[in-house]
């Protein structure tokens, strides 16, 4: 349970960065028991496609988290594309934590 709550901390603490450095985007998390690791999807996907910037530093933080954790590592995908988060997910966007979110749809 320790190393749950020290991958968060380092989850939230590099997404608040990234989504500070890159206003536009937002970043939602959830731990899923059942895969025994955090799932996370950014969105929105077209802005980030089109932006090396940024997709240069996700793959830096996913790589940090990887070489950090192993397989511990969150999993990440955008736009919910190779999973889905429930409602209950935490929303970090301009670099804040927000809980307890209404739900809310992410594909346009």
């Amino acid at each position: 349970m320790e190393q749950i709550r020290i991958i968060e901390q380092d989850l939230v603490r590099m997404l608040t960065q990234l989504t500070t450095e890159f206003p536009w985007l937002s970043a939602r998390y959830e731990y899923r028991a059942p895969w025994a690791t955090f799932l996370v999807s950014y969105v929105p996907s077209n802005k980030m496609f089109s932006d090396d910037d940024v997709l240069l530093r996700m793959m830096e933080l996913e790589d940090e988290l990887i070489a950090k954790y192993g397989d511990d590592a969150p999993l990440f995908c955008e736009e919910e594309r190779l999973f889905s988060l429930t409602s209950g997910a935490t929303l970090i966007e301009n670099g804040c934590v927000k809980r307890d979110q209404e739900p809310m749809e992410w594909f346009t």
